[in-house]
């Protein structure tokens, strides 16, 4: 589902993901949105240009699925067909 919110993000945007300036500038514009702060590190790490072994935060995947328009990840999930919402 991460790969989705990927995609999604990238095609709402209009640019691939593929440099480290590309990263500062979704950092910004995620920022401006949401009023939310997600790093262009962490979202480097989202994208698995820098793996660490970590996967992302609860926080950092519910910040990016707002910013498509959804209230939170499990939201997003919800509407990809992927689960159900939890009471």
């Amino acid at each position: 589902m991460e790969q989705i919110l990927r995609e999604m993000i990238e095609k709402m945007v209009g640019r691939k993901m593929v440099v480290p300036r590309d990263f500062a500038w979704l950092s910004e514009k995620v920022e401006e949105r949401t009023q939310q702060r997600v790093s262009a590190s962490t979202l480097r790490r989202f994208w698995g240009y820098v793996s660490e072994g970590v996967s992302a935060s609860k926080f950092t995947k519910n910040v990016l699925a707002n910013f498509l328009g959804y209230a939170d990840f499990e939201e997003f999930g919800l509407s990809q067909g992927m689960g159900e919402r939890q009471s």
